[in-house]
């Protein structure tokens, strides 16, 4: 079974990411770590 929400946007990634920011932090909520995984892969290699 797969349960999942999903949301086509018509915006760059960056603006995606800067207005889900924005409303989790409407709502009271944050984030709490961001992780670049071009970086992490980067290192592993």
């Amino acid at each position: 079974m797969n349960y999942y929400f999903s949301r086509t946007l018509q915006c760059s990634f960056d603006d995606a990411v800067r207005r889900t920011t924005d409303a989790l932090s409407k709502a009271g909520f944050g984030i709490i770590t961001e992780i670049d995984l071009k970086v992490r892969t980067a290192v592993r290699n």
